[in-house]
């Protein structure tokens, strides 16, 4: 009688030439095979023929083709489902496919083993919760996470079988357990909701698991045993585990507590999302075994908490980034002890946001809404006795479901100011718009001041001065006078030209594209058109263009007079406002790069306006670029106490990868993702990290596609206006994976959001992947024509150079590759822009290596990883642009640095 892989090989055909079986049981029996066509290893799991009668072979490819979109670096992929044989071929089976993992599963591991060492035993089960995240993120769960269904692979572990439940509780008609009586699911791993047969299981059921492994992994055996599977059902449903630390008692209790909350039996009562979890295993994740917060040095005493509790996953990110900030202020020494003392003054102030308000009218309407919102915001903010959240912050709860408590908790606000703006027709004919603002103490809900307006647009400011100064007066905060008569600010006499300005705000909140920049500009022009003494229209108008010039949507010389014009402008008709000096600290900043009479700009600002965080961030950006790190970690830490929601935390973290201290800096990228799980910058940093400190370029593939997926691949791929490092390895690792093709074939050449350079030049970068020679140049031509062109249109530039020396280098020409990396160099040296001029000097190794000059690549890479970039040893090891350097003593020397 033939075995069952004999027959299997008969039904697969040349399909899969079947090696050996590997094991199995349960649902399954796995075979390792190689696939012919792709000539690669791959594991077949072959359910078993009574099982596959029973269930809609169409229904369960379905469910498994949803679970094979699924794409993290600790999850082992699903490539197919299928079924073979029946008729004269033998009984029909169903399969499904996956790679082949080299390495050994968990259950084998810890029969070797026994109990695993604690920091082990952490770093794994936080690889898992990191998988069941980004599954459940996308609406798959997985039903039987269990020591079997956990691979190790080089430390890391990756999570197979998602889906496989889901598709055979669905090819059963959705119950629990199939036909044949087989349940779906393992006793001694399943949650009591699965135990009992609860048609309402959800996410939660694998956190539960995930505890149980825990248990096993901490103790040596589950939490509950029994001789048989009843047993073990009604033990989840009615028994409370033993404390892990009974039988262990060397498990901190930080990590017995997490695992206990894991195993509640109540799926209300355990941890939420796998991402919290996750976040709190990443806490314990320290050398030692973790009992504490990862953190470089011990953090000072903080002052009291407030009565609120942040969410679990959140409060460590966020009080972790606060850590940083004490961290980054205590390195100053006792020379720097006012400001030292400042920064902890911050906490006797009053925290507020200023939530968006509720636009009750119609869609038009909306844009002054919002507007009306960040005004009231924006006269908040020149009040020193209080911290207001900035909008960016607060604009993430729009209609959001969360409660006052939890939005407070978040953005560690004591207050909350919330609204509703209604337009309606009054009797002169005149439309009348009535303004319902509430201030909310987050602690017990209270309603501290509440009021109603119904005004006319030409009342406008007057509301808004008043809800201001009620505001201040209801959280017992003295104005000063000046505070006083900025809250009662005017900011133009011309109602048109008022709306105008506040349909330009809404378009620019919706992102700095360039077809958001011109809109923003059109509407300012008309505002500034009906009222020429505008300051805040000319100082927008000022940052508008100054943006086109800086992001190199329109690098030239007739930019920036438009933007010297706005500038001009407001400083003459408001030399002391706040967003004169705004303007002049751009312009100074970005056309210029006078650092220092940016900062002084800046000052200006933070005198009247101590504790608005944005100045403290744009003060860290321009010390940056001097290369004066530990100031600019100074100030963005700054920025992030004030504001600790604020989308800007991840300038804080890249800050902290330029000074190499990527532990932190990986926190930091965790808190933004912490507040949107789909932040491309946030999820691209963490690819960095992954390079930068371990070069761990599988880890970093897996942020990259999350990031390509979040913002789109052409919005990072070729860099922006990144010169060159960690960015450039990220890039060409996502040009070099087909998952991603289709983003790339989206993003038409002539795209308003993407630059057509980068567009072509990445295209050509896919194309020479896949092969295709002939289109890669075609590609790299079209880009080397548009890039000259602007060559001769802007000959000072140094990122047309650059552009035009990586083009070059990609088609072969050594000379002209090298001519124009030179010049960018020359254009824009270290000690003008100690971050990007320093990211040229990796350039023109990167260029030197490629055209076959490695004595010049070496001296340029010394004196780049001497400075401070995001650039490390680690990537150096694993960028394949400096693979022709191996074996050299010279190069080898900077591979052993420190």
């Amino acid at each position: 009688m033939p075995s069952l892989l004999d027959t299997l090989q008969i039904a697969f055909g040349s399909t899969y030439r079947l090696e050996r079986e590997l094991g199995g049981g349960g649902m399954s029996r796995v075979f390792l095979a190689e696939e012919t066509a792709l000539g690669r290893k791959v594991v077949i799991k072959v359910l078993p023929p009574e099982l596959a009668q029973a269930l809609s072979a169409d229904r369960f490819r379905r469910e498994i083709q949803v679970a094979a979109g699924l794409s993290h670096p600790n999850i082992v992929p699903l490539f197919s489902a299928g079924q073979s044989g029946g008729g004269a071929a033998g009984p029909e089976f169903l399969y499904y496919t996956m790679p082949f993992v080299e390495g050994e599963s968990l259950r084998a591991k810890l029969s070797r083993e026994g109990e695993l060492p604690v920091p082990v035993a952490v770093k794994l089960l936080r690889d898992v919760a990191e998988a069941l995240a980004c599954a459940h993120e996308r609406g798959v769960v997985h039903r039987d996470i269990k020591p079997d269904n956990v691979m190790i692979s080089r430390n890391h572990a990756l999570v197979t079988d998602f889906g496989v439940a889901k598709a055979l509780s669905e090819a059963t008609g959705g119950h629990g357990v199939t036909s044949t009586g087989m349940a779906m699911g393992t006793p001694a791993y399943m949650a009591p909701e699965q135990a009992s047969a609860d048609p309402h299981v959800d996410h939660r059921a694998d956190i539960y698991a995930l505890g149980v492994l825990a248990y096993e992994m901490l103790s040596g055996q589950p939490p509950f045993v029994g001789s048989t599977a009843q047993a073990l059902l009604a033990a989840h449903v009615t028994q409370a585990p033993r404390p892990v630390t009974d039988t262990r008692p060397s498990v901190p209790p930080a990590l017995a507590a997490l695992v206990a909350r894991c195993l509640e039996k109540k799926p209300a009562d355990r941890w939420q999302t796998a991402e919290e979890l996750a976040q709190q295993l990443e806490l314990m994740a320290t050398p030692s075994g973790g009992t504490t917060p990862t953190m470089a040095v011990p953090v000072p005493k903080a002052p009291p908490r407030p009565k609120w509790l942040l969410p679990a996953g959140i409060a460590a990110a966020v009080l972790g980034v606060v850590a940083i900030g004490w961290l980054v202020a205590g390195k100053r020494g006792s020379g720097d002890a006012g400001k030292a003392t400042a920064v902890a003054s911050v906490d006797s102030l009053t925290r507020l946001a200023v939530l968006p308000f509720k636009n009750l009218g119609s869609e038009e309407d909306r844009a002054f809404t919002d507007g009306l919102t960040e005004e009231i915001t924006s006269r908040l903010v020149n009040v020193s006795g209080i911290i207001v959240t900035s909008r960016t912050s607060a604009d993430r709860y729009r209609d959001s479901p969360k409660t006052l408590q939890e939005i407070g908790s978040e953005l560690r606000v004591g207050y909350v100011l919330e609204g509703s703006v209604r337009w309606a027709k009054g009797g002169d004919g005149q439309r009348r718009v009535r303004v319902t603002p509430q201030l909310i103490r987050v602690s017990d809900d209270a309603h501290v001041w509440a009021g109603q307006y119904d005004t006319t647009l030409a009342d406008i400011f007057a509301v808004q001065s008043q809800i201001g100064e009620r505001v201040v007066q209801a959280l017992g905060v003295a104005l000063l006078e000046p505070e006083r008569r900025a809250l009662a600010e005017r900011p133009t006499s011309n109602q048109r030209a008022y709306e105008y300005y506040l349909r330009s705000r809404a378009v620019l909140n919706r992102g700095q594209s360039r077809a958001n920049l011109e809109a923003q500009q059109a509407l300012l022009d008309s505002a500034i058109g009906l009222d020429s003494s505008f300051v805040r229209a000319w100082s927008d108008l000022a940052f508008s263009h100054g943006f086109m010039w800086w992001g190199f949507y329109d690098h030239t010389d007739a930019r920036v007079r438009l933007m010297k014009t706005a500038v001009d402008r407001a400083v003459a008709l408001a030399p002391d406002h706040p967003d004169s000096h705004e303007a002049m600290a751009y312009y100074r900043y970005w056309i210029f790069r006078d650092y220092e009479g940016a900062l002084k700009e800046v000052e200006a600002i933070r005198r009247q306006q101590p504790t608005n965080p944005a100045v403290y961030g744009l003060g860290g950006y321009i010390q940056r670029r001097q290369g004066r790190l530990e100031d600019a970690l100074q100030s963005l830490a700054r920025q992030q106490e004030l504001d600790p929601g604020s989308p800007n935390a991840v300038e804080l973290g890249t800050t902290l990868l330029l000074a190499r201290r990527y532990a932190e800096a990986d926190s930091v990228f965790r808190v933004a993702l912490a507040f949107e799980s789909a932040n491309g910058q946030a999820l691209l940093s963490r690819a960095q990290v992954a390079v930068l400190q371990r070069g761990d370029s599988a880890v970093a593939r897996g942020y990259v596609r999350d990031a390509a997926r979040a913002v789109g691949l052409i919005q990072f791929v070729g860099g922006g206006d990144y010169p060159t490092g960690s960015i450039s390895y990220l890039g060409s690792l996502a040009t070099r994976d087909d998952s991603l093709g289709p983003l790339m074939a989206a993003v038409p050449a002539d795209s308003t959001t993407a630059d057509p350079v980068l567009v072509h030049r990445t295209r050509g970068d896919v194309a020479r992947h896949q092969g295709k020679v002939e289109l890669a140049r075609a590609h790299y031509d079209s880009a080397r024509v548009l890039v000259e062109r602007r060559r001769r249109e802007r000959p000072d530039d140094y990122m047309t150079h650059y552009e035009a020396g990586s083009v070059a280098t990609r088609l072969g020409e050594r000379e002209a590759a090298l001519s124009a990396t030179r010049r960018a160099l020359s254009l824009l040296p270290p000690e003008r822009d100690a971050w990007y001029g320093g990211e040229l000097l990796v350039a023109m190794a990167r260029v030197h290596a490629l055209v076959g000059d490695p004595d010049s690549a070496v001296v340029y890479l010394r004196n780049a990883l001497n400075r401070n970039l995001l650039f490390s040893v680690p990537l150096l090891r694993i960028d394949p642009d400096f693979a022709a350097l191996r074996g050299r003593p010279d190069y080898e020397a900077l591979l052993r640095k420190d």
